[in-house]
């Protein structure tokens, strides 16, 4: 008989949290490519799965005062995520602005370094993973004849539950950061500064006005009404 699709879940999802709660990314990573590979790629939350955990290794390597290997880390796997997903900019220049500060914990992004901000990743995670189940358990329903569409549908609402709390969670986050956007890209020239001095120079210096210019046919700096159609650019 096969796993109940349920129970498999549970397992999984406990491991997952235990793993981004003590701050191991690359195994939690890991038993998702194990046990649910669609949560990683090809699955419909994949893309925001891979950018929360993403940057939450960008973190640890912070918490850890590896900046050498946290720039590359940047450099080769954040810049790359953000293309085509605009509305992870505001959480992004919150992250990769962690190695501007020579004391992140006592910085005014202290909070991406804690508990709280581990948590926030793992309920991601554990939704995702809730809703993989679901649809293996609905599709494994589908091939017995309709037998699993009950345990399916009680997953399905559990993993959207999960969702609606992840989601609630970031915009309580991101709230600060609509109304101190000055501080934010004051902290993006910092870091894009830092990361000139750590490449010897090499390049073309950061310009701001390059990267965060008004979409066409807007005001420019006006308005107060987000700015979704802004890219992150390396």
């Amino acid at each position: 008989m096969a796993e109940d699709p349920a129970a498999a879940s549970l397992a999984t999802r406990a491991r997952a949290r235990q793993l981004v709660m003590a701050g191991d990314m690359a195994a939690a990573v890991a038993l998702l490519q194990g046990s649910y590979p669609r949560v990683l790629k090809g699955g419909p939350s994949s893309e925001e799965v891979q950018f929360y955990l993403s940057c939450q290794q960008y973190i640890e390597l912070v918490r850890q005062r590896r900046v050498d290997e946290a720039v590359q880390f940047a450099q080769a796997v954040l810049a790359a995520l953000l293309h085509g997903a605009p509305q992870w900019e505001g959480t992004l220049r919150d992250v990769v602005a962690l190695i501007a500060y020579e004391a992140p914990e006592a910085s005014p992004l202290a909070h991406l370094l804690s508990t709280a901000q581990r948590e926030r990743v793992a309920d991601v995670v554990n939704a995702a993973v809730l809703g993989a189940a679901a649809a293996a358990a609905a599709a494994a329903g589908g091939a017995e004849g309709g037998g699993g569409a009950g345990g399916a549908a009680a997953m399905q609402t559990e993993a959207s539950a999960a969702a609606a709390a992840a989601v609630a969670a970031e915009q309580q986050q991101q709230q600060p950061a609509k109304s101190s956007l000055e501080r934010l890209l004051a902290q993006l020239v910092a870091v894009q500064g830092a990361l000139h001095e750590e490449s010897g120079g090499r390049g073309e210096p950061f310009d701001l006005r390059k990267h965060l210019g008004p979409p066409p046919g807007s005001s420019g700096s006006g308005g107060g009404g987000g700015s979704p159609g802004r890219e992150l650019r390396r």
